[in-house]
């Protein structure tokens, strides 16, 4: 018996005394000690604890995975806020550069190439 076991024996004990066995137990504890009455009722009690306590580990488990899965929904769920990038000034202390206005590829000058090239954006002037 380990600590904290008491709890399990307990249990057991309260089955006891209401005369509520498991029957695949209990069969099974009188298989392994030749039918002996006495012997069958210390196997039982130790087979019995284990499956109490097998079953307490399953509940714990199932509580900590629903544990889990609550975390992660609410990890998706919480918007992250971050600082709005500033202007001007970089970690560096250069200035950032701007780009303006769109970039011709260097193939859409090509004339090897159709002028019709779907990848290519040309940027046009509006009236």
């Amino acid at each position: 018996m380990t600590p904290g076991d008491e709890h399990f024996y307990a249990q057991l004990g309260d089955e006891l005394e209401v005369e509520q066995r498991d029957k695949g137990t209990w069969t099974k504890a009188l298989a392994q000690s030749d039918f002996d009455e006495n012997k069958a009722r210390a196997a039982y009690v130790e087979m019995r604890v284990e499956q109490l306590k097998a079953e307490a580990r399953g509940r714990a488990e199932e509580v900590g995975r629903e544990a889990k899965r609550r975390r992660e929904s609410l990890r998706k769920s919480v918007v992250v806020q971050t600082e709005p990038r500033r202007s001007g000034n970089t970690k560096s202390g250069k200035p950032q550069q701007k780009r303006r206005g769109f970039q011709r590829s260097k193939r859409a000058s090509s004339p090897a190439k159709s002028t019709h090239d779907p990848s290519v954006r040309v940027a046009r002037s509006r009236p």
